[in-house]
């Protein structure tokens, strides 16, 4: 079935561009070649990734199906979206936690949590993520680490918001009704002394952010996710 009942001027949900316009935009802005793209896909719906996705997207308005692009590694392909960030956004758009430039110069301190399935070199998938996963939890960020390792989402989150921008420009907190997101699914290890943090995306409806600003900031994870959300990525073998 058609999940086109579902599309708000061309978007899923109002929010959310279609997975078939993310694969055009993989090939324009990202400029992966589309046999890679259609390959992808071909795999996608094999495994039924495409289809049980078409049926759960009506039931859930925070679900979307996101192309994670992996590199050689995960500190390449962390910084590569992020890069992707700043060129989308105009400028003075766009903003970022000043760690990021020192864990950049530093070339380390992006990790995945302990527990994470690993994850591919050098190519793409197609996630399905739940953007509205763990709302207003009162647990500490390391705690639901633990509990939900194999299922928090990380790259995948970040291309979502590159691949998304209509979801940025409607995101504010939990209350607000499109919620900021903490990357769970990543631990930035760096140039914190001593302590840890999760990647938090905030958008345009944020406190003290204007319209159609991107904010990468982080959260320590000793902390609660205080009306974020931390997203959630379907597990392939679960289908």
């Amino acid at each position: 079935m058609s999940i086109s009942v579902t599309r708000n001027n061309g978007l899923v949900h109002g929010i959310f561009t279609p997975w078939e316009k993310k694969a055009e935009q993989l090939v324009s802005l990202w400029g992966i070649d589309r046999a890679v793209v259609e390959a992808e896909i071909e795999r996608a719906r094999r495994i039924g990734l495409i289809d049980e996705y078409e049926r759960k997207v009506r039931e859930n308005r925070f679900l979307d199906a996101v192309f994670a692009v992996y590199l050689e590694d995960l500190f390449t392909s962390f910084f590569s979206v992020r890069a992707l960030m700043d060129r989308m956004w105009a400028k003075g758009s766009y903003s970022q936690w000043v760690v990021f430039e020192a864990v950049a110069q530093a070339r380390c301190g992006i990790e995945l949590i302990p527990g994470a399935d690993s994850i591919p070199k050098n190519t793409i998938r197609l996630e399905v993520i739940d953007f509205g996963a763990n709302r207003s939890s009162k647990q500490l960020i390391a705690d639901m680490q633990r509990e939900q390792a194999g299922r928090l989402a990380g790259i995948g989150v970040l291309c979502g918001a590159v691949q998304n921008p209509c979801w940025v420009r409607d995101m504010g907190s939990v209350h607000q009704g499109t919620p900021f997101v903490c990357v769970g699914g990543l631990l930035m290890t760096a140039c914190l002394d001593g302590a840890q943090a999760v990647p938090e995306i905030q958008g345009s409806n944020c406190t003290g952010h204007s319209s159609g600003e991107l904010h990468l900031t982080g959260r320590y994870t000793d902390a609660n996710t205080n009306g974020a959300v931390m997203p959630t990525v379907w597990k392939e073998d679960e289908l």
